[in-house]
C-alpha cells in the first residue's frame, strides 16, 4: 500500500510538470536566503524547531514567530529576530497557530499549541492581543502515544470545530 501512494504521489508530480501539450517543461528553482535570523536558544543540543507565524490583526508589524524548543517550551521571537518571550511549558516537539478560533460559539481567539513530549500531550495557549501566551489548557490532554511527535492543528469554518493532529515517533 506504502509503494502504491508514493508512486500514485510520482505520477502527480510529473503531470503537474507537464504542459498542455504533454511535454515536460523545464522547472526553474530559486535560491532563497534569510533577511534576519532568530537568536539561538539556550540550549545547545537540536532544541529549536518548528516555527509558526503569528500575523498581529492590529499591526502586521508586530507580528511574531513562536516556535517550539524542543527541551524546554515555546519560544517567541519578534520580526526582528529577538527573543521576547519564552514559556517554559514542557519539551514542545511540534507548535502550530490558528488565528480566529470561536470559543463557546461567540469570543474570537487565537490559538498556539503543540505537542509536549514531557508528558506525551497537547499544550494549548491562547494569544493575547499583546502578543503574550496563556496557557489554556483545560486540564491534561493526553494523546495515548508512547512518544508523542509531529503535530498540527485543523481549524473547520463551516461547523467552528478545532481538531488537534498529533502523530508518535
Amino acid at each position: 500500500m506504502k509503494r502504491l501512494i508514493i508512486g500514485i504521489f510520482i505520477l502527480m508530480i510529473m503531470a503537474a510538470c507537464q504542459n498542455q501539450t504533454g511535454n515536460q517543461q523545464n522547472v526553474n528553482f530559486i535560491g532563497v536566503t534569510a533577511d534576519v535570523e532568530t537568536e539561538p536558544v539556550s540550549y545547545a543540543d537540536d532544541a529549536a524547531d518548528d516555527p509558526a507565524i503569528w500575523i498581529n490583526p492590529a499591526d502586521p508589524t508586530k507580528s511574531l514567530l513562536i516556535c517550539s524548543n524542543k527541551q524546554s517550551g515555546i519560544s517567541v521571537y519578534n520580526l526582528q529576530g529577538k527573543t521576547v518571550a519564552e514559556y517554559p511549558v514542557g519539551k514542545i516537539n511540534n507548535v502550530d497557530v490558528r488565528q480566529g478560533i470561536f470559543l463557546n460559539d461567540s469570543v474570537q481567539v487565537d490559538i498556539a499549541a503543540g505537542s509536549n513530549r514531557t508528558g506525551n500531550t497537547i499544550t494549548i495557549m491562547q494569544i493575547l492581543p499583546d502578543g503574550t501566551l496563556a496557557d489554556i489548557t483545560a486540564g491534561i490532554i493526553q494523546s495515548g502515544f508512547s512518544e508523542v511527535y509531529g503535530f498540527c492543528l485543523y481549524y473547520d469554518l463551516k461547523s467552528k470545530q478545532l481538531d488537534a493532529i498529533v502523530n508518535n515517533k
